[in-house]
């Protein structure tokens, strides 16, 4: 049996996402099913892949540690981002923190490191 090719369009497919994963692959044959999962696996993993791979290379030379200690104060890593005078001031940083977050994520900053950055308080 020739196997059809399965198209499905932008608007269908964020349809279907937004009904859930099981109905996404509903209605599809098993193996455009399975080619479908196969496909959406390995694009989350390149982009991932590729995103933090980018983000080691900008994060990783002669000046990426100096520019990590002043992230880390700048963006409240190590200290409550609550501003009891503000409340559009606790909101910006919390945003702050969450970009640290995000590059600690993406980089792998060990919590031991961030500890002894918070200790130094010569930078």
């Amino acid at each position: 049996m020739a196997r059809q090719q399965v198209v499905l369009s932008a608007a269908q497919l964020r349809e279907r996402l937004r009904n859930g994963y099981r109905d996404t692959l509903e209605g599809l044959p098993d193996y455009a099913a399975k080619d479908w999962r196969v496909r959406l696996i390995g694009s989350i993993a390149a982009l991932l892949f590729s995103r933090g791979t980018a983000y080691r290379m900008v994060f990783h030379g002669t000046f990426s540690e100096i520019v990590k200690r002043d992230l880390n104060k700048f963006c409240y890593a190590a200290r409550s981002t609550y501003t009891p005078e503000s409340h559009a001031q606790t909101l910006r940083n919390e945003g702050r923190r969450q970009v640290w977050l995000r590059l600690q994520w993406y980089l792998n900053i060990d919590e031991k490191a961030v500890s002894e950055w918070n200790e130094e308080d010569d930078f």
